[in-house]
């Protein structure tokens, strides 16, 4: 899909789709010389952050998941370890549910009635095992420090 064919099929102007570019908001772009050829994607959901500079990462997919959109890891500016953490605690937790496909293993998530329930409600999601994964390289930082 080119960037005219985005801002059309996600209902943006050009420098949207470029700005999601330029920000690496969408993966598997193609560069054929002077041609940029996007991948046949739902636009993708860019959270908000709150006034205090923190996002609730599990509404944020729940949203997304609600929306029909697209987000990963590059959207959230999390590692991919961290996104693919939050995602299994939603599932465990009944929030979401993972469908696969019968062709091309093309695998996916919908909302639960726990999910639907939540996204209504005011505040953050509670889930039991809070996901803490550092970055390996604030651990390599800490541990410099430290010798």
């Amino acid at each position: 899909m080119t960037i005219d064919e985005a801002s059309k099929k996600w209902g943006c102007n050009k420098n949207t789709v470029l700005s999601y570019l330029y920000k690496e908001y969408i993966a598997g772009i193609i560069v054929d010389g002077t041609r940029i050829q996007l991948p046949d994607i739902p636009k993708p959901y860019i959270p908000r952050k709150r006034m205090g500079g923190s996002i609730d990462y599990y509404k944020a997919i729940l949203r997304t998941i609600q929306k029909e959109q697209f987000i990963d890891e590059n959207i959230l500016c999390v590692f991919k370890k961290k996104f693919d953490a939050y995602l299994k605690e939603l599932v465990r937790e009944e929030y979401i549910k993972k469908v696969e496909s019968d062709s091309d293993d093309i695998t996916g998530y919908i909302l639960t009635k726990k999910g639907t329930d939540e996204i209504s409600k005011k505040g953050k999601i509670i889930i039991t095992n809070e996901v803490n994964i550092q970055s390996p390289i604030g651990l390599l930082n800490i541990q410099n420090s430290l010798g």
